[in-house]
């Protein structure tokens, strides 16, 4: 399998769960990877169902800064329009490799209502806010607190995006979604990997930004 066709394979929702089954066949764990794809398309369908015809909050992907852009067919965008949001990033009109840094005007007028830091390079929340306070950065998802940093490996490549998937639901549509992620999360950890989620290593919570993960 070439390097683009794995990768373009790996940043959509739909070919990664193919390319799962594609991976089982080839190593001979066709029933693991039908309980991983099942696991998923269960929940990501339920989703995208409930989602349907709901409101679309503005949502913005930062990766480490504030003002470094995710590029707008990243996979963490896709999470998002899957749970029910307007990914902003798309409204730039230019791309770099994994993203564009922003002048303070152009993340201004994006207006995004909620605000999420990348799993892969991320900053907490509070490093975010308070970058956001010293230069300006106002809008509504940092005058209302609904910034956000993703647990690495949760938003892009592992399976585990699927974890990541109904956070952002729950996020930006609490009356339509109420996952106990740390329960979806444990079970997963010990169907897939064999290990309880708590034995992961700690990061920074999403559900209450600022607290460490138990």
């Amino acid at each position: 399998m070439l390097g683009k066709e794995l990768h373009d394979r790996m940043n959509n929702i739909d070919a990664y769960l193919d390319l799962v089954m594609d991976f089982a066949r080839r190593t001979g764990r066709e029933e693991a990877g039908r309980d991983l794809s099942t696991y998923i398309r269960e929940r990501l369908e339920f989703i995208r169902e409930r989602v349907a015809g709901a409101p679309l909050p503005r949502v913005y992907y930062a990766m480490g800064h504030p003002l470094f852009a995710l590029n707008p067919g990243r996979f963490e965008g896709k999470l998002v329009e899957a749970a029910g949001g307007t990914y902003v990033n798309r409204e730039i009109g230019r791309e770099g490799k994994p993203g564009v840094t922003l002048s303070r005007e152009e993340f201004v007028a994006l207006a995004p209502e909620y605000l999420f830091t990348s799993g892969f390079l991320t900053s907490t929340v509070e490093d975010t806010l308070r970058y956001c306070a010293e230069h300006g950065l106002n809008v509504p998802a940092v005058r209302d607190g609904r910034v956000y940093s993703m647990r690495p490996s949760w938003d892009f490549g592992s399976p585990r995006w699927i974890l990541g998937l109904m956070t952002i639901a729950n996020t930006l549509h609490p009356d339509l979604f109420a996952f106990d992620i740390e329960e979806e999360a444990d079970r997963f950890y010990r169907r897939f990997y064999g290990v309880p989620y708590r034995a992961a290593d700690a990061n920074r919570s999403f559900a209450h930004p600022g607290t460490e993960w138990r």
